[in-house]
């Protein structure tokens, strides 16, 4: 098994003054530790590490609530503008329906991003598959600061030690062994 493990920051934001730091893990196996995997069937077994996603910034949460009041106040808005519009001869009912509509999308779009990022908070590990790496060979991780990304990289150290430990004693199949207790 080949490892290669990489460190890396991106800047993100608006002005750029927010610094990602990711740690990228590269995987090559052996033809033999591949024929292991796949003889005794041990793609599924796995090992967790962090999430690759960042965790949503405060920015987004405030986007979340103010679609949220936009769109809700878009359908409040509209409803009660049909409702005049009934009584003025329907001059107003174009606009109305508009207001409902995209109001009804802002509410959703609102709805979807809140759940997407709470998601994020509550899910921070990925679980890596075996399989996954014999098809992809990589996966990344996120870290707050360039300390954590450390912490991390030997996490990942054990991790990959447990699981060659896991190749090398599937390689074959235990004898019989009697024994007295």
């Amino acid at each position: 098994m080949r490892v290669t493990i990489n460190h890396r920051e991106e800047s993100a934001g608006l002005t750029g003054g927010t610094k990602h730091h990711f740690v990228d893990c590269n995987i090559e196996f052996s033809e033999e530790e591949k024929a292991i995997i796949r003889g005794r069937d041990l793609k599924d077994t796995n090992f967790t590490v962090p999430s690759a996603a960042p965790l949503p910034s405060q920015a987004a949460y405030v986007g979340s609530g103010l679609l949220n009041s936009l769109g809700r106040l878009g359908v409040v808005g509209g409803f009660i503008l049909g409702i005049i519009s009934a009584f003025t001869g329907g001059a107003l009912g174009t606009i109305a329906g508009m207001m409902m509509f995209f109001g009804a999308i802002l509410w959703a779009w609102a709805a979807f991003s809140s759940r997407s990022q709470n998601k994020a908070i509550e899910n921070r590990d990925q679980v890596i598959r075996l399989g996954d790496l014999l098809s992809h060979g990589s996966f990344t991780c996120h870290a707050a600061n360039p300390a954590y990304a450390k912490s991390i990289e030997d996490e990942i150290k054990e991790n990959l030690a447990s699981v060659k430990q896991i190749i090398r004693d599937s390689a074959e199949l235990q004898k019989t062994s009697t024994f007295e207790l």
